[in-house]
């Protein structure tokens, strides 16, 4: 999933997982509560791979974000996560930048390659 900023974000982990889950309102009052330092440490701090640690222990069986980040992390190759999402565009075991010629292709992609 995609979003233009951090408190956009932060407000679909905290309103819309717990819908999109099912949660009974006990449960999702009780992962609001866990989740609330986390996002708010997320938008004031912004992304780090402890504190998605942090989240993916409150989120424990509903969901995992194996990434996060920002765009242009993922164009650049810089993570291995990066690198594999652009290794399957690219369709090599070499992933480089994408190109802005390859932006539209790229986006496309993004879009359907279910990663």
């Amino acid at each position: 999933m995609w979003f233009d900023s951090i408190p956009e974000l932060a407000e679909f982990l905290l309103e819309e997982q717990p819908k999109a889950y099912e949660y009974e309102e006990e449960d999702a009052a009780t992962y609001r509560a866990a989740m609330t330092p986390i996002v708010e440490q997320l938008k004031a701090e912004g992304f780090s791979e402890t504190l998605r640690n942090e989240l993916n222990k409150v989120a424990k069986l509903a969901y995992v974000v194996d990434w996060w980040g920002h765009f242009d992390e993922i164009v650049q190759a810089k993570t291995e996560f990066a690198q594999d999402i652009v290794s399957g565009f690219l369709d090599a075991e070499a992933p480089r930048a994408i190109q802005p010629d390859e932006m539209d292709d790229f986006l496309e992609y993004l879009l359907t390659c279910g990663c």
